[in-house]
C-alpha cells in the first residue's frame, strides 16, 4: 500500500512503520466519521478536541492552542465559537457536532480527508450546509476529498469523479462524473440511478433492486451482482470479469452492458 509517496505492507507492519503511519494521521490525512456523538470524547471540551492532536505534535501552548481552535470553529461556521469552544458534545446540535469534527481534521492541513457518510444523521438543511463547507474547505486548503455514501445526490453535487463498488469489487467508475450520470454502463450504476426519488417524475414508481447482498462469506465466482441483475446470462458466473470499457479514465467490470441508460441524477449543486 502506498501512502502519501511513502510505501507500506499492512500485513507485516513493524514498529516503524507504526510510527510512519501514526506521522501521517492528521498531517496528510485526516477522517471524518458518519457518527460525531460516537466519534467525538463525551468527558472532554470540543475545543481540546479539535487542536489535541497538533497541540502534542507541534508543542503548542495552552494559550496557542485555544487561540488555534478558535480559529478552526470560525473556519467551519461555527459563528459563536468563543460560547462553544468550553462546551461538551452533549452540549451541541448533530450539525454543531459534525461541525466541530470537521475542523478536528483539518487541524493539521491534510491533503487528503477521508469521509464516511458524514452527513447522513442530519436533516436536509444542515446537510446542504455542510456540503457547502465541504466545497469550500476543499478549494481553500486544496485538500482532496474521497467521500463514502450512498446517496448518488450528494455525489452529483460534491464530486468530480466516482466509483462504484458492490460487495468490495469496483463495478464502474469514470474521472467524468457526469460521463457515469448521463450514460452509466453497469447494471448496478443503472439500477442505483433507478432506484433514486425525482421530484420532477413523482408519478413514477421508485425502482427496487431485487434481491439482497450477499454477505462475504458467500461471495462467488464472476460478477458479484449477478444474483440481482436483470442483464445477467450464463458467462457472468464464471472467472474474473475484465474491464470491458473502451474510455479513457473509465471501468466498466461488465460482460453485458446496459443498453439503454436510465436518466441520471442532475450533476451539480442547488445553484447550478
Amino acid at each position: 500500500m502506498v501512502v502519501a509517496g511513502q510505501e507500506f505492507d499492512l500485513t507485516r507492519t513493524s514498529r516503524e512503520d507504526s510510527r510512519r503511519i501514526a506521522r501521517l494521521r492528521g498531517s496528510s490525512i485526516a477522517m471524518i466519521f458518519q457518527e460525531p456523538a460516537v466519534a467525538l470524547n463525551p468527558v472532554m471540551p470540543v475545543g481540546r478536541q479539535i487542536v489535541d492532536a497538533v497541540a502534542r505534535r507541534d508543542g503548542l501552548g495552552k494559550r496557542a492552542a485555544r487561540d488555534y481552535a478558535l480559529h478552526l470553529m470560525h473556519l467551519v461556521g461555527i459563528h459563536d465559537a468563543e460560547a462553544k469552544i468550553d462546551a461538551y458534545p452533549f452540549e451541541l446540535s448533530g450539525g454543531l457536532k459534525q461541525r466541530v469534527m470537521i475542523a478536528a481534521a483539518v487541524a493539521g492541513e491534510p491533503k487528503l480527508i477521508l469521509c464516511d457518510e458524514p452527513t447522513t444523521a442530519l436533516d436536509v438543511t444542515v446537510q446542504k450546509q455542510i456540503l457547502s463547507l465541504f466545497t469550500h474547505l476543499r478549494d481553500e486548503l486544496h485538500a482532496s476529498l474521497l467521500y463514502v455514501t450512498h446517496d448518488l445526490a450528494v455525489v452529483a453535487q460534491l464530486c468530480d469523479s466516482v466509483t462504484v463498488l458492490y460487495s468490495g469489487e469496483v463495478m464502474e467508475s469514470s474521472d467524468d462524473l457526469r460521463a457515469v450520470f448521463d450514460s452509466a454502463q453497469h447494471p448496478y450504476t443503472e439500477a442505483l440511478l433507478r432506484s433514486t426519488p425525482d421530484v420532477d417524475r413523482i408519478e413514477r414508481r421508485l425502482y427496487s433492486i431485487p434481491g439482497s447482498a450477499a454477505s462475504l462469506s458467500e461471495r462467488t465466482d464472476g460478477c458479484q451482482f449477478a444474483s440481482r441483475c436483470e442483464y445477467a446470462q450464463q458467462d457472468c458466473g464464471t472467472g474474473w470479469i475484465p474491464d470491458t470499457s473502451q474510455t479513457a479514465g473509465r471501468v466498466v467490470r461488465c460482460l453485458h452492458k446496459v443498453d439503454e441508460p436510465a436518466p441520471g441524477v442532475p450533476v451539480g449543486g442547488a445553484d447550478d
